[in-house]
């Protein structure tokens, strides 16, 4: 799971981030 941190961290890494937010992690 990502935790708000990890979030922040993969901000500039909006793909990662994006497809993260479509697996309905966060």
């Amino acid at each position: 799971m990502l935790t708000d941190a990890a979030l922040r961290n993969l901000k500039p890494k909006s793909k990662i981030y994006k497809a993260s937010d479509r697996d309905g992690m966060y």
